[in-house]
């Protein structure tokens, strides 16, 4: 048999030589050491920077979301199988108010028809503005979240006078620059105690004048039943959860449809299973 040679111990580089050939290649090639740091910083400060604009973005985002009202439910009357309107009943906002998600509950009731809004008595009554007219109740914006430009809003305080909140767009269609000026509606003067900012998550309220639900329901008593409906419920529930629970409206009976039953098939006898040979 012939014998094994030992085996020979590989050759191992030791760390002193491997830091002094580290520190002859890079002294040796001042240039290209140079080169090659600049390289990698560069890279590494456009990765922050991406980083930077990508959290930055998403901040960005999640405000937008925030201000269009993540958290905010708007609840309105619905259509029965006869596409009526069927209305809200009157417990709804109390009903949702005891839900524990929900902070806030603001409600607008139905305002009157063809209502006209003018700066002054000079506006021809033909001319049209596209302005509506919007009938609160004390604290609706508060649910909606609308913050005041200027000027305060409708409260218990102030909701029996002849006083309004203006839109944005609003105040300036109709020339209002500030709190304490005056505007026509209905040939009735109103005073405007504030301006509201710009509301992406109520965009109707951009182009409304809105007013107090007693003093709307005394300047019509012919229209008090359509006044006294709910036209809009705003919900703000708790954030991260936007599903705000809806009353329930009682739907009125309606006619069963009529319904022909389908007549059953025809049954065949089965075909006879021939026999196997084996």
């Amino acid at each position: 048999m012939s014998e094994r040679t030992p085996m020979s111990k590989p050759i191992r580089t030791r760390i002193a030589d491997l830091m002094h050939a580290a520190w002859v290649g890079a002294a040796g090639r001042a240039s290209r050491t140079v080169l090659a740091s600049l390289g990698i910083a560069l890279g590494v400060a456009a990765y922050v920077a991406l980083s930077g604009i990508a959290a930055s973005n998403q901040a960005a985002l999640l405000a937008q979301l925030d201000a269009l009202g993540a958290n905010l439910s708007v609840v309105a009357p619905g259509v029965d199988a006869a596409q009526q309107k069927v209305p809200l009943p009157d417990y709804a906002p109390t009903t949702i108010a005891r839900q524990p998600q929900v902070e806030r509950v603001g409600v607008f009731d139905t305002a009157p028809e063809k209502v006209q809004i003018f700066k002054n008595g000079l506006c021809p009554k033909t001319n049209g503005n596209a302005l509506a007219l919007a009938i609160m109740r004390p604290g609706a914006l508060d649910a909606v979240g609308a913050s005041l430009a200027q000027g305060h809003g409708i409260d218990a305080n102030n909701e029996h006078l002849p006083v309004a909140v203006l839109g944005s767009d609003a105040a300036y269609r109709l020339g209002v620059n500030e709190p304490g000026d005056r505007i026509l509606i209905d040939n009735a003067w109103y005073g405007v105690i504030g301006i509201l900012n710009p509301t992406p998550q109520a965009e109707n309220l951009n182009a409304a004048v809105i007013i107090g639900e007693q003093w709307a329901l005394g300047r019509y008593p012919d229209q008090a039943d359509t006044i006294g409906r709910i036209s809009a419920i705003y919900v703000r529930t708790t954030p991260g959860d936007a599903k705000a629970p809806a009353a329930r409206s009682p739907t009125p009976p309606t006619r069963p449809a009529a319904t022909c039953p389908s007549p059953r098939p025809p049954t065949y006898p089965k075909r006879a299973t021939p026999p196997t040979i084996h």
